[in-house]
């Protein structure tokens, strides 16, 4: 039996609440009901978003809370993930108290990604590791202390968590051996610092990820996640571009890769800059929000809820 989906949300106009000239403008029919073919069985929602609380007026982790909360209730089934940078300013006890506070009331439904603020004073990550994992656990779902990358099933998918600041090459050994050992015909990656940026400074390209890129697309990967920029990001079905000398945050535009998702809006107020347009962005929103998939066994819709808990993006697409 189908389990009854939550109603979907009204499209709204995506490009109106961006502040990138760049984007194609929605166009008087933009508000629509979609009727989703993700699904002919039961589909599994799966919402979260990066760079989210901390404590203080700064912070609006509580309003984007009630976001994924609404959508937890609503289905058993549902879970949520965090794409890093979850307890600013630095992971410490007081910063995890905060996000306790707000995500932390579904902190037994969500799979953890951890980013730069998490380990930027206590390189150790005790205060992390200790919240996610428990006091003194060595190894739980999201990981081994010290490690913190995990893999999980959703249905139908396997969806891969990262660790972004350590261990890369060991990841990428991992990572390959596992999409090798657990096939499915859709696949998620989600980590913190996103590879394929424009931007400079702190906002720079991650380019030592260029192998879990690799891994992932010669495995027929569907969907990667990240956070660190603050604001929300979509681009086309693209693939790292192994044309020799290039650049390692280069890409072509391929209908068999990856689409990208960076969903930094978490909860940090301060949004970050968007840097000139690629050729494969699609849309560039810049606001607090978070990323809600529905999951299906061939296929998945995303839908990019502001904090109103309007959509003001929205796709479907098959697996590969």
């Amino acid at each position: 039996m189908t389990r009854p989906r939550p109603r979907l949300l009204l499209l709204a106009a995506a490009m109106a609440c961006s502040s990138d000239p760049a984007g194609p403008p929605p166009g008087p029919d933009a508000v629509v009901v979609r009727r989703s073919f993700v699904s002919d069985t039961i589909p599994h929602p799966f919402i979260g978003a990066g760079d989210i609380a901390g404590c203080g007026s700064f912070y609006i982790d509580e309003v984007t809370a009630r976001l994924v909360a609404s959508v937890l209730a609503a289905d058993t089934g549902a879970r949520a993930f965090t794409a890093g940078d979850n307890a600013y300013p630095s992971g410490r006890v007081q910063d995890w108290n905060c996000y306790n506070l707000s995500w932390g009331k579904f902190k037994a439904r969500t799979w953890f990604s951890i980013g730069n603020h998490e380990l930027n004073l206590d390189t150790a990550g005790t205060a992390t590791y200790n919240y996610v994992l428990g006091p003194g656990v060595d190894s739980a779902e999201n990981g081994r202390r010290g490690k913190f990358y995990h893999a999980h099933d959703l249905g139908a998918w396997r969806i891969y968590f990262l660790n972004t600041q350590r261990n890369i090459p060991e990841q990428t050994a991992w990572l390959k051996a596992d999409m090798a050992a657990n096939p499915r015909a859709c696949q998620m990656m989600i980590f913190h610092r996103p590879l394929h940026s424009a931007g400079t400074g702190e906002l720079a390209p991650a380019r030592p990820l260029k192998n879990w890129h690799m891994v992932f697309w010669k495995a027929h990967g569907d969907v990667v996640v990240t956070g660190h920029a603050h604001h929300y990001r979509r681009t086309a079905n693209i693939r790292p571009d192994t044309t020799a000398g290039a650049l390692a945050e280069a890409t072509a535009i391929d209908t068999g890769g990856y689409r990208l998702f960076v969903e930094g809006g978490g909860g940090h107020r301060s949004l970050s800059p968007f840097p000139p347009p690629l050729a494969y962005d699609e849309v560039r929103i810049k606001s607090n929000g978070v990323l809600k998939f529905t999951l299906g066994p061939r296929a998945y819709e995303w839908e990019r809820l502001d904090t109103a808990g309007v959509v003001v993006d929205h796709g479907e697409r098959g697996c590969h």
